[in-house]
């Protein structure tokens, strides 16, 4: 009886480190009191904890990197202590740094090695989009989701976005949710939902004016999908959103063009988001244009390739360290002038698997063509599609692309490298999965496409 009181007291104290954080949280007393109670409403249907994280996170943004490392380290701590004790993959570790790196398909050749004995939340089922060719289903606590939403609402903050009012949401399959608890959820977080799919003037018609009339504050989103729009608002004259504050690009890679493009069009400033949930991985642009990762959140490190490998200290249900993101991900030494001492992601370079791979087998990642195109204005979106044999660059270009432009790019991919047809095409339809997100690379050998 006594030593299952020092495991149920023990028990209790480690998930006490684990959520201490929570007490912290600074008052949100700025917001509305109907806002206020719409998202304490949203945490008691969802069973989550919001309200509490957001005012946490508003806080830790400004704490002195010496207090965010030990909050990290305090968290890791007791991370490791319930893995080792609760879970099947962690019980032969003696130390954090003995980890191996996770992937993928380590986590789901065994994935009941990695649920914890001793959560007992809600835990909530989740997956990728799949968008690299490996669906990935695994597991969340009610944690891990709050923080999920309130560095959401973080990263909105900063384009004049108060809590409540309407939001756009323009995406695929990845972000928006069909069933029916999730609607209730967008409608308590106020959001309106406008799915990415096949554009055609009429949608974009029909999106413009949905938004126009119910006074959209925020629009957030796939980087190219909301690109679309803007490219169709430039091109008809359309008259700018007149309630609009700011735009946040997230799940694709925002290119400097691309934003330049959606700015001039709807005439706000655009904020980048950067996010890789299941490593616990978030990012968020400050207004001068930082792109701060949330470092209280997750233990991050860039391996040897340059890749980003996080472990998400908030989810106790499901507990995977030293997961490999598959992100080609820079950091910069200089903190951002506007006093936040979360660290500085300077590049996101692409994926890791963004490669094409020729006859020889030789490869070059995506990241090469980013850097060519961005010199040359006539190129606005790429898409590089090869299988065994063939090679087809696909370039959304405007009218200043000439044949000297064509016979250029055709005669570089023909020196980089080996394939027996070679494909120079401008302004065909993109290919896509089925979560609508674009892909720089699409490698026709394994995946199965379709053209939006």
């Amino acid at each position: 009886m006594r030593l299952q009181y020092r495991v149920s007291n023990l028990v209790e104290n480690l998930m006490l480190m684990l959520t201490a954080d929570r007490g912290r949280a600074v008052n949100l007393q700025n917001m509305k009191p109907l806002n206020i109670l719409r998202l304490k409403i949203i945490d008691l249907v969802g069973g989550l904890q919001i309200y509490d994280v957001f005012g946490m996170l508003k806080k830790h943004q400004y704490l002195p990197k010496e207090e965010l490392d030990k909050i990290r380290e305090e968290k890791l701590a007791a991370l490791f202590a319930v893995a080792r004790q609760s879970t099947i993959h962690y019980a032969a570790f003696s130390s954090f740094k003995d980890l191996p790196v996770l992937t993928k398909k380590i986590i789901n050749k065994t994935p009941a090695n990695f649920f914890s004995s001793w959560y007992r939340g809600k835990i909530i089922k989740k997956s990728t989009s799949g968008s690299t060719g490996s669906p990935f289903a695994y597991h969340s606590s009610t944690e891990a989701q709050s923080h999920l939403w309130a560095g959401l609402l973080l990263s909105w903050e900063n384009t004049g976005y108060s809590f409540g009012e309407k939001v756009a949401f323009i995406a695929g399959s990845a972000l928006i949710k069909s069933t029916k608890k999730h609607q209730v959820f967008y409608k308590l977080l106020n959001l309106e939902q406008y799915p990415a799919g096949i554009w055609t003037d009429e949608t974009i018609q029909q999106y413009l004016e949905s938004m126009r009339h119910k006074k959209v504050k925020l629009i957030c989103g796939y980087a190219m999908s909301i690109n679309v729009i803007a490219d169709y608002i430039l091109r008809e004259g359309v008259p700018p959103l007149k309630d609009l504050r700011g735009i946040v690009c997230t799940a694709e890679m925002l290119t400097d063009k691309i934003r330049a493009n959606i700015e001039k069009a709807f005439g706000v400033k655009v904020f980048n988001q950067y996010g890789c949930n299941e490593a616990g991985i978030a990012a968020f642009e400050c207004d001068h244009h930082s792109l701060h990762l949330i470092s209280s959140r997750s233990v991050y490190e860039i391996d040897a390739e340059g890749r980003l490998i996080g472990t998400d200290l908030t989810n106790s249900a499901y507990i995977f360290m030293k997961f490999n993101t598959g992100d080609l991900v820079e950091f910069s030494e200089k903190a951002c002038t506007c006093g936040r001492q979360y660290p500085v992601i300077k590049k996101i370079v692409g994926r890791s698997d963004d490669l094409i791979t020729d006859m020889k087998n030789k490869k070059i990642h995506s990241s090469y063509f980013n850097f060519l195109f961005k010199k040359d204005k006539s190129i606005m979106q790429y898409q590089v599609v090869f299988d065994e044999r063939s090679i087809c660059m696909n370039l959304m270009v405007d009218q200043h692309f000439s044949e000297k432009n064509y016979e250029f790019y055709m005669n570089l991919i023909k020196s980089n490298f080996d394939f027996e047809v070679y494909e120079v095409k401008t302004n065909e339809k993109f290919y896509s999965g089925s979560n609508s997100k674009h892909a720089f690379i699409i490698d026709k050998r394994k995946d199965q496409l379709s053209a939006v």
